[in-house]
């Protein structure tokens, strides 16, 4: 299979694209500066610069591809939101889609999936309700970046296309970039959790992330949006005491939801806020998760960060 892949010198790219190369397909990463690409496979792929903010050579090289994997998008934890860096944030994820979609659109033989992310801030904040994908959106603003992202994918034609769009929850990995950064004051023998420690965090281990895409790819019977979470969502606090216990640290502190404001701002709500989201869906069309349960993913990260 041919696999064009937005997004694809990130953390999530980079190990998708490993795995993809494993497996026999050919990969074209586009990126806007090829020249800083410093990932072990940049030699085995098909690396073209361009920006999806506009239309460019890029159109071309995406007629021969068989898949589309869009993971491309600004960080919405890097910066503080100012109104600046919330259209970087809004536009790096609906224009960027957009032109992909519509450049979909204009060929007489386009590729025959298109799997976009998304985030689990699709949905409000509760601490009691477990979201299904059928369940209203959040009008937050992070609520609204992940309906602008999804929202292009709707004029994709079904007959020709096969869209499937991916609400990952709060990814674990390796990186230090992900939810794991939970667990650095834990190395410091201060180990704690932030505000009530009681919002939920519905989690993917970052190996079911790459997977449920590889897995979308190679299924034709799966089309849609589905929640990419683990089954087993846990409190902020739950994760930290057991991440703690498989670091041999205790889990005794915590920090006030207010300070981290002062020190975030509004991108406090992204650690202060959780949701509890359904993995049924995924569940029901024939994923098996790597990592269902949350006491051997963060054994796996913590042995790994």
């Amino acid at each position: 299979m041919r696999v064009f892949v937005t997004g694809g010198t990130g953390t999530m790219g980079n190990l998708l694209i490993g795995n993809l190369l494993e497996n026999g397909h050919e990969i074209t990463v586009i990126t806007r500066n090829a020249s800083r690409v410093e990932n072990s496979w940049k030699d085995r792929v098909n690396l073209i610069e361009g920006s999806l903010y506009e239309k460019g050579e890029w159109v071309e090289h995406l007629q021969d591809h068989d898949a589309i994997v869009n993971l491309v998008g600004e960080n919405i934890f890097g910066k503080r939101w100012t109104s600046k860096q919330k259209d970087r944030i809004m536009t790096s994820r609906s224009v960027t889609t957009s032109n992909l979609v519509a450049a979909v659109n204009e060929m007489t033989s386009p590729p025959g999936v298109f799997v976009s992310v998304s985030g689990t801030d699709y949905y409000p904040a509760s601490e009691t309700k477990l979201y299904t994908e059928e369940d209203d959106p959040s009008d937050s603003f992070a609520g609204m970046v992940t309906q602008e992202w999804e929202k292009p994918l709707k004029d994709l034609d079904p007959d020709k296309v096969r869209a499937v769009i991916f609400r990952m929850g709060i990814n674990f990995g390796y990186s230090g970039a992900g939810g794991e950064r939970m667990f650095l004051t834990h190395k410091l023998f201060v180990g704690g959790w932030v505000g009530s420690g009681k919002q939920i965090y519905s989690w993917i281990h970052m190996h079911d992330f790459v997977g449920l895409l590889e897995w979308s790819l190679e299924n034709p019977e799966v089309r849609g949006a589905y929640n990419g979470v683990a089954p087993e969502p846990k409190t902020m606090k739950e994760l930290a005491v057991i991440g703690g216990k498989a670091m041999g640290r205790w889990t005794w502190t915590w920090a006030p939801g207010f300070a981290l404001k002062i020190i975030l701002g509004s991108r406090a709500a992204l650690i202060l806020e959780g949701r509890g989201v359904s993995a049924q869906k995924v569940i029901d069309a024939g994923y098996t998760f790597k990592f269902p349960d949350a006491q051997s993913a963060m054994e796996d990260i913590v042995a790994n960060y």
